[in-house]
């Protein structure tokens, strides 16, 4: 046994020797959680549920998104608002612990809303010192949390596109965040608007929320859609590798409703559109088929996973992918075994190679940590080779 053993890790040392440290696998596999209504909705036992349910999709990471609010664009008070659909922190809690009890890990994804201002949206929140100021106690706060809680990924921001340009007062943001929480962090650019954004060197990720059109036609095509998101790839990663070369991309939201026309418009209101339950298929595959051949890219959050385990299903137009075709084709991509990192589908020596490349890591966020406790050891390597030669059909 012992001599089997040093064979193995003799075999694995020249693989890892030869491997490029390139790899298209999907490292995080995820959705988009939030709640709604009522305050308290995360903590609900349909809201554990859906949790299991995610997790039966194949999902290994969940983005738990909180939302406070200001009244309008030029106010710099930031603040819960429980009438509308701030979750109480308790609430909150309860769904980070759920998740790590069924072995996904937690992005914590803060967000800001206007309370009163309906003509206008977060992108267009005007910046100011004073609005900073409010920032840096709204997202400490939840900074705080996040390291009391175990979170795995923290986002200190998504879409705020009118103070994007503000790179000083964004890097004080995400150093005073490192003061109040240890793990890495990340920031939601609206698409197109990641480069406008000159901070990426304050967080540890390059978030995207990936809603590009498509096509300028509904009806498109599954190869349409693909040529689409080819040509969207080929750009982010020109762009990427000219000024961002060190910096992997995480699609911290990307979705399309399941309406007719939503590869041109995926942030439309779906409810004036015909059901069209193929075209959310379909975009759904063009995204992933295109996007897992880029080693760039580190994986994507599907906007959304809702609390109530029967949300959606085959007469809903909006985006969730719950019991749908595209919850089919989300689960194709992300239902792997334990330990195959390189998602062909298969446990195999270039499994282990790329393993090889995290071993030992004391302090580790995702992938290849199976068992969630942040660590890269020999638990690790014992998932992996208790599934060695296994292999499920590929998508």
């Amino acid at each position: 046994m012992r001599i089997t053993f040093i064979k193995f890790c003799v075999v694995a040392a020249v693989v890892a020797f030869l491997h490029t440290g390139n790899c298209s696998a999907i490292e995080y596999k995820g959705v988009n959680y939030a709640n709604w209504w009522p305050p308290d909705g995360y903590s609900s036992s349909n809201s554990d549920q859906s949790l299991a349910n995610a997790k039966d999709a194949g999902c290994q990471w969940v983005a738990i998104n909180v939302f406070w609010f200001q009244d309008k664009i030029n106010s710099t008070e930031i603040e819960p608002n429980y009438n509308m659909y701030s979750s109480y922190p308790i609430s909150v809690k309860h769904a980070v612990e759920r998740c790590h009890q069924l072995g996904m890990k937690v992005m914590l994804r803060p967000n800001l809303d206007l309370a009163h201002d309906p003509s206008h949206w977060r992108g267009q929140i005007v910046p100011s010192t004073a609005w900073f100021t409010a920032y840096h106690g709204f997202i400490n706060y939840w900074a705080d949390f996040a390291e009391q809680n175990d979170v795995d990924i923290l986002s200190i921001g998504a879409e705020l596109i009118a103070t994007d340009p503000c790179a000083n007062s964004w890097r004080a943001v995400a150093n005073d965040v490192r003061t109040h929480y240890s793990g890495p962090l990340i920031y939601g650019a609206n698409w197109g608007n990641e480069q406008v954004v000159q901070w990426w060197d304050a967080v540890d990720y390059i978030g995207i929320d990936a809603y590009y059109p498509l096509t300028d036609h509904n009806n498109a095509t599954l190869s349409e859609l693909t040529a689409a998101w080819n040509s969207r790839a080929n750009s982010i990663q020109s762009w990427r590798n000219t000024y961002w070369p060190n910096k992997y991309i995480i699609f911290n939201e990307a979705g399309y409703g399941s309406f007719d026309g939503s590869n041109k418009t995926p942030w439309a209101n779906p409810s004036s559109f015909a059901l069209d339950l193929n075209e959310q298929n379909d975009c759904y595959k063009a995204l992933l088929s295109v996007c897992t051949t880029r080693n760039w890219w580190k994986g994507v959050f599907w906007w959304m996973w809702e609390t109530d385990p029967n949300a959606g299903g085959l007469t809903d137009k909006y985006l969730t992918p719950q019991h749908k075709p595209a919850e089919e084709v989300m689960s194709s991509y992300y239902v792997t075994i334990t330990g195959d990192l390189d998602d062909d589908r298969d446990v195999d020596i270039y499994d282990v190679a790329l393993f090889c490349d995290y071993w030992p890591d004391p302090n580790i966020v995702g992938w290849p940590d199976f068992n969630n406790d942040k660590k890269v050891n020999f638990t690790d390597f014992a998932m992996l080779a208790a599934n060695w030669r296994q292999s499920i059909p590929p998508p």
